[in-house]
């Protein structure tokens, strides 16, 4: 959101529409050529053999571990940076928990960024890696789709209807 701020609603907007077609273009490249492929199997990692030998196919296991890992880490930070925040405002309002005692064990892993990130990754994204079926995890891709449309849509609205900067934060640029 904060990007689509700075850099102007028309040009974001065409930049993810640009960016998407190609990603469709080249992945429908892709998964044509691995079927087409004799030799292939319908695999990423066979395509990368049949291409390029044994080099090819480490190349693209590396490649989709290092993907899964970056994909990870960005989770965690997202996790860390808005659990902790989000759920104190949501159960005490505004003010977070300023003013109480933190001395239930609740509000100490909510005040606890690092041990709430760990609680949450554990009960919720540890459960869906160990699945064998990927049929939990297209349940919860549905609902980050339709959660990241949302958020481009609110984004847009903001934009379009603040001609004058009145949602901006105070001194900034980001609504």
């Amino acid at each position: 959101g904060g990007a689509i701020a700075v850099s102007g609603g028309a040009v974001s907007i065409a930049c993810i529409v640009f960016f998407g077609i190609l990603t469709k273009l080249s992945l429908d490249m892709l998964i044509e050529l691995t079927v087409e492929t004799d030799g292939a199997n319908s695999s990423y990692e066979d395509l990368g053999r049949v291409a390029y030998g044994t080099a090819g196919r480490l190349a693209v296991l590396i490649s989709k571990t290092l993907y899964s890992f970056g994909c990870l880490v960005a989770y965690l930070i997202v996790i860390k940076d808005n659990a902790g925040p989000g759920l104190r405002n949501w159960i005490y309002g505004d003010n977070g928990s300023a003013g109480l005692s933190s001395s239930s064990w609740f509000e100490t892993l909510l005040e606890r960024e690092d041990l709430l990130t760990f609680v949450l990754s554990a009960a919720v994204i540890l459960p869906l890696c160990l699945n064998r079926d990927m049929t939990t995890l297209s349940n919860f891709s549905i609902v980050s789709v339709f959660a990241m449309v949302a958020i481009v849509g609110i984004v847009i609205l903001l934009w379009a209807i603040n001609p004058n900067g009145e949602v901006r934060h105070q001194g900034g640029t980001a609504y």
